[in-house]
């Protein structure tokens, strides 16, 4: 059998290794087709690959039940196993040991919102990249699917709230912000200063992330607070937030410094919330098992510093 990458597999008492990367997938996707996409394998090399894996087992791993495949017990034991495995060998084994920034070729990957990146991790990426001009960065949004991704260790650094942290691995905390309150500049505060009867009168703009993404800050802060909110829109972004208010009396709830930041390109003003509201803190993590990783831990460091600078700069 030849994989993707055009590599011949190899055996370890009697099991391709291969395979376990295609049991991982096959079982997460429940789907032949699905696991051929993400394998970037064949949908009939990928039926071989479930094939073989049932012969090894003595188990169908898979079955079907009514239109979809469902794991068996045997199927969802060995699923934890094989991820512990696939997961200490991406940490320990094929990730580079020595790392010299300036010569290094290497792909990171990033769940971050584009709050963060914005505020943040956009500058630091391109500072980053002036001293280590062969690293490249994907990002993706800090949602569910990426969440077990990041637990699996396909992604390196994870950027979130500090609610939504990650128990069992380790973290640091990035920066901290307040809420504020956006507002187009022609339809500004009745008398200059926003109060909190204003607030609650004025139509606002919400984000809301959808099915599989934990509420935002300002979101669940609006739960908790029990505040009626007159919501004309729901948008799930935070730089649709901004774009949303103009040309309208709406207002929204934004992260303190992406409202300082918008409000510099467009016309918006930016009010104190007029209520308390704890601070918003922004955690970034890195995979328990990859402590040993020098390249990820001089890119977490990296990217703390200069997010750091960039924070109290804008501060």
């Amino acid at each position: 059998m030849v994989y993707p990458d055009g590599g011949e597999f190899m055996r370890f008492d009697k099991l391709d290794l291969n395979l376990l990367v295609a049991f991982d997938v096959l079982i997460e996707e429940c789907s032949v087709s699905a696991a051929a996409r993400r394998l970037n394998m064949s949908q009939s090399a990928t039926s071989g690959a479930l094939a073989r894996l049932r012969e090894f087992f003595q188990d169908s791993l898979l079955v079907q039940v009514g239109r979809v495949m469902v794991p068996t017990e045997v199927g969802l034991e060995l699923a934890g196993r094989v991820r512990e495995v696939l997961t200490l060998i991406r940490a320990t084994i094929t990730t580079p040991i020595a790392f010299d920034p300036s010569t290094i070729k290497r792909n990171f990957q990033i769940a971050v919102s584009d709050y963060v990146y914005d505020v943040a991790l956009a500058e630091a990426i391109k500072e980053i990249q002036n001293i280590a001009p062969d690293l490249t960065f994907d990002l993706c949004t800090p949602n569910q699917y990426n969440s077990d991704r990041f637990q699996r260790g396909e992604i390196d650094i994870f950027i979130t709230i500090e609610e939504h942290t990650h128990v069992d691995h380790p973290g640091r905390p990035l920066f901290q912000d307040q809420l504020k309150v956006i507002a187009w500049d022609q339809e500004p505060a009745e008398n200059g200063e926003l109060t909190f009867d204003e607030f609650l009168r004025r139509p606002h703009v919400d984000v809301t992330f959808g099915q599989g993404r934990a509420p935002s800050f300002s979101e669940r802060f609006i739960s908790e607070a029990q505040l009626a909110l007159k919501t004309e829109l729901r948008v799930e972004s935070f730089n649709a937030v901004a774009m949303s208010v103009i040309g309208t009396r709406r207002m929204a709830l934004l992260n303190g410094l992406h409202a300082k930041r918008f409000s510099r390109l467009l016309p918006l003003l930016v009010y104190p919330l007029p209520m308390s509201a704890p601070p918003i803190r922004e955690v970034i993590q890195w995979h328990s098992m990859r402590r040993g990783d020098t390249g990820l831990q001089w890119l977490k460091e990296q990217i703390f510093a200069r997010s750091q600078a960039i924070v109290q700069r804008e501060d």
